[in-house]
């Protein structure tokens, strides 16, 4: 009578098959599925959002909510520091000022640095007021 060799080990699945891969690569990991469930919503959720139009898009004079959002971004990348929240000839205060606190301003400051290297014409002092381009959107988003 011949003896079977048994396999202690489960044979590996083929590395070729990305579906196996990285889901296989999940699970050794020890990821959570809720985590994932989570995650996948709220791509899903950020995925539509993004999609839409905002509030006043197109709109004079303010042209909507992500207005003020790319204009404290301009303001902090082309001014000063003393200039963020002074009225000048450069800085409109009635049109979106500064309006929060200063660790407010830095964060628009360093968006707005992430945004002027990949899209510097949505940035530009004075031309940018009321510039909507699908890409400065997308970048924004």
């Amino acid at each position: 009578m011949e003896k079977k060799k048994i396999r202690k080990n489960p044979p590996k699945p083929e590395s070729d098959d990305p579906d196996t891969t990285i889901w296989s690569w999940i699970v050794q990991r020890g990821t959570n599925p809720s985590f994932i469930c989570i995650s996948l919503f709220a791509l899903l959720v950020r995925v539509c959002v993004s999609i839409h139009p905002y509030s006043g898009a197109g709109t004079p004079p303010k042209y909507g909510i992500m207005r003020p959002q790319r204009h404290w971004m301009e303001i902090t990348t082309n001014l000063p520091v003393k200039e963020w929240y002074r009225n000048s000839s450069v800085n409109d205060l009635s049109y979106w000022g500064l309006e929060y606190p200063s660790l407010t301003a830095y964060q628009s400051y360093f968006h707005g640095l992430f945004l002027r290297f990949f899209y510097p014409k949505s940035l530009s002092l004075y031309t940018s007021r009321g510039y909507e381009s699908y890409i400065g959107k997308l970048l924004m988003k």
